[in-house]
């Protein structure tokens, strides 16, 4: 549509809409972006039609300037949309490759052998989850928290971003004669996980929570996590904390103590332990690095009849 002709436009007009008017138009639809910002698109080309010589311009020629307005502004809300899309999947191809990148490293580092679990994890399965369960694992690695877990008598479901997570887990977990314990697995970010799987015995993870962009943080914490708990089911994960290193980095999702027991609290979560503590830490990707993390081990409440 943006590429229509003067002529072609002319052609569609009103009879009594003079050059003079078209031109107009034309200079006004060079400025559409800055009156698309402020919402007020349709106004400013209805103008081009009905300031001096509004006299001479009838109601057909009015209603013709609106048309070509919703014109133009469903095809720059489509163009805003496009490269809205496009950027967004840029920074997912990014984000993608970054945990490929992750997940090469630790498995070489590892030599193939499965890390010991995340703390919370193993407290989770060693203290507190009594009877076998399904349990989902976000952002699996290459297997450590899905090894524990496994080796207690649950089945996991593994949900990564990384492909190559999945495939390490799995073939380490074979490796181990644990591979069994493997329900399913699933490569998605976690704002995508599907509404069919759920609820599970527990949901755990490492610090992947804090990878999800803070503008669905909230969200994706209450619908595709929180929410995914059975009742009486339990949530263990880690956070990180406004003085991490990495807390400059706006496309992480940084917390404090008051806020994370405020979201388990809105979604009937009861704390059973949570641990904060600030210390250099050996990571796959950045050396020697500042962490400041918030664990935390919570129990969802049994609905009162």
């Amino acid at each position: 549509m943006l590429n229509l002709s003067m002529q072609t436009y002319r052609s569609l007009a009103p009879k009594d809409i003079s050059p003079g008017h078209l031109g107009r138009f034309f200079l006004h639809n060079g400025r559409y972006s800055n009156a698309l910002s402020r919402g007020s698109l349709s106004p400013i080309f209805a103008k081009t039609f009905t300031t001096t010589s509004q006299r001479q311009v009838s109601q057909k020629t009015r209603y013709w300037a609106y048309l070509c307005a919703g014109v133009f502004t469903g095809v720059c809300l489509q163009q805003t949309y496009a490269y809205s899309k496009k950027k967004t999947d840029s920074k997912d191809d990014e984000s993608v490759k970054r945990w490929v990148d992750f997940n090469e490293k630790l498995q070489k580092q590892t030599n193939g052998k499965i890390p010991p679990p995340f703390e919370p994890v193993e407290t989770l399965a060693s203290k507190y989850l009594k009877e076998p369960g399904t349990i989902l694992d976000i952002g699996c690695e290459t297997g450590k928290n899905a090894a524990c877990l496994i080796k207690k008598g649950h089945k996991v479901v593994l949900l990564d971003i990384a492909s190559n997570a999945v495939s390490y887990t799995v073939e380490n977990l074979k490796r181990e004669n644990l591979d069994h314990g493997i329900q399913d697995s699933i490569v998605s970010k976690i704002e995508d996980l599907p509404a069919k799987y759920g609820p599970f015995k527990a949901v755990v993870g490492t610090y992947a929570f804090s990878f999800i962009p803070p503008h669905l943080f909230k969200q994706t914490m209450n619908e595709m996590v929180l929410k995914r708990v059975s009742e009486n089911g339990y949530f263990a994960g880690g956070f990180f904390g406004e003085q991490h290193a990495w807390a400059v980095n706006k496309d992480l999702s940084i917390l404090n103590v008051e806020e994370l027991e405020s979201l388990l609290s809105s979604q009937d979560f009861s704390i059973l332990e949570i641990k904060e503590q600030i210390k250099e830490v050996p990571t796959v990707s950045d050396g020697i690095t500042k962490f400041h993390t918030i664990n935390v081990i919570a129990q969802k409440a049994l609905k009162v009849p």
